[in-house]
């Protein structure tokens, strides 16, 4: 491909828009059924960005962040997008660079997106999120006798009780 406009007319007709074209601010919407909307910008003359939403992930607190963190480490070698926040809106997105794209890789590739977010609508998101509340609970829990107490910075060390060091 010579560019992301290039890129972009492929990308069009694989996903049976045709007609579709970016606007002035270098974006476009393609609507997949009622649920899915994928999202296209041209982030330069070189590359587009493709994303969809996963409203399941809304609005993360802490634990639910962590889990999309370690869920971007390990899908790093397999995937070529990650997830992330737009403001408060979780979403999976992709670059594809147009020097990188064969013409006739466009189009299962853009399925293979398509299968992603179903995937990450249904069972991942759900996943992530069992992931995540497990996560609340074990940092909710006090700890077990064995571990350490946690070190408090604050506290008088003259007030602490002495150690024994035997040289």
């Amino acid at each position: 491909m010579s560019n992301a406009h290039h890129l972009f007319s492929i990308l069009a007709q694989a996903a049976g828009a045709a007609s579709l074209s970016l606007g002035r601010d270098g974006q476009t919407s393609i609507p997949i059924g009622r649920e899915l909307t994928i999202h296209v910008t041209q982030a330069d003359d070189r590359a587009l960005e493709l994303s969809f939403r996963i409203p399941q992930l809304d609005r993360p607190d802490r634990a639910v962040m962590l889990e999309m963190l370690e869920a971007n480490a390990a899908a790093a070698a397999g995937e070529t997008g990650s997830l992330g926040l737009d403001g408060t809106e979780a979403l999976y997105r992709e670059r594809w660079l147009a020097s990188e794209t064969v013409q006739h890789s466009v189009k299962p590739r853009f399925d293979a997106l398509l299968a992603l977010s179903r995937r990450w609508r249904g069972g991942d998101a759900a996943a992530l999120l069992e992931r995540a509340r497990l996560r609340r609970e074990a940092d909710a829990r006090p700890p077990a006798l064995s571990e350490d107490p946690p070190l408090d910075e604050d506290a008088d060390i003259e007030a602490a009780e002495p150690v024994m060091i035997r040289i």
